[in-house]
């Protein structure tokens, strides 16, 4: 059934994720087996592939096109078997998925499937390693290399993944406040898909936060005005748009916003304060859309 994995029909690779899912189900105990061989063979597809040379130094005529296709199904496979997990291998799926880069892989469709993986993982069976987890996911946040596309490609999904766990965790919970404080830190990563992931997962966080709400608020606009470094003010702009998306636009005025920005953009001694204050309007209205609309 492995071999159908790596099919070039999407149609036929899903219907192998589903059933290879399904003989796991009824045969528990061929879990680890697979779960070992499926790792191997995404390490595998995964490796860059090198020309050869034949006995006289010379190129060998070789197809070194990309089979993605492979590590497409492997993906769908992981999906399709987020009920039949076993608890103590979620921790060591996600080590696996982050540190042999399969959420940084170099085809966008396999990345966007690994990650929807480990989402569907973490949204079913995330609370049975809730502290694991978030132990995983902030190292890697704070020691990874910000210097190359593909960190950026596995900082942003690790931010979707921290914050899918932390929808875990009730209102009142300690940890909550470290998890929002850790994606705030974030946004000053200088990677506009990092940032934009950080505004997506802080809004569905901001009605557990309660009176916490307003000393995040007044921080994104300290670091939009105040701070010289461009992608933290950028940054900022984006996590002031994710926390009024998730309290609501009467955010606005509670938190006296735009007569801030306003404020702000018409300070003529600070070109930092202005083009901050123009990063807010920038993105409040990418990321409230029509809401923002006067």
């Amino acid at each position: 059934m492995l071999q159908y994995l790596k099919s070039t029909d999407v149609q036929q690779r899903t219907a192998a994720s589903k059933a290879l899912a399904r003989s796991i189900d009824l045969n528990h105990s061929t879990f680890s087996n697979i779960f070992d061989q499926l790792q191997a063979e995404y390490r595998k597809e995964a490796a860059p592939k090198v020309p050869q040379r034949d006995a006289y130094g010379m190129l060998k005529k070789a197809d070194l096109t990309d089979q993605w296709e492979a590590r497409s199904g492997i993906a769908l496979a992981f999906r399709e078997m987020t009920k039949v997990f076993e608890t103590a291998q979620i921790v060591p799926f996600m080590e696996f998925m982050i540190r042999d880069g399969a959420l940084g892989d170099r085809n966008a469709a396999v990345r966007q499937q690994m990650v929807e993986s480990g989402t569907a993982l973490i949204a079913a069976r995330g609370s049975e390693k809730v502290e694991d987890l978030m132990k995983l996911f902030e190292f890697t946040l704070e020691t990874s290399d910000k210097a190359s596309e593909r960190s950026d490609w596995i900082n942003e999904a690790v931010v979707v993944l921290y914050g899918s766990l932390a929808r875990h965790l009730k209102k009142g919970d300690l940890r909550l406040q470290s998890v929002v404080g850790k994606l705030l830190n974030a946004l000053s990563t200088p990677s506009e898909s990092v940032q934009f992931a950080v505004a997506e997962c802080i809004s569905p966080l901001v009605p557990l936060l309660g009176s916490e709400i307003s000393k995040h608020v007044q921080q994104m606009l300290d670091q939009m005005f105040q701070y010289k470094q461009y992608a933290t003010r950028r940054g900022a702009a984006y996590g002031l748009a994710g926390i009024v998306r998730g309290k609501g636009i009467s955010a606005l005025r509670e938190f006296r916003i735009m007569s801030l920005l306003k404020g702000a953009i018409e300070n003529k001694k600070d070109q930092n304060s202005r083009q901050g204050a123009l990063f807010g309007y920038e993105l409040l209205s990418l990321i409230l859309g029509r809401t923002f609309e006067p």
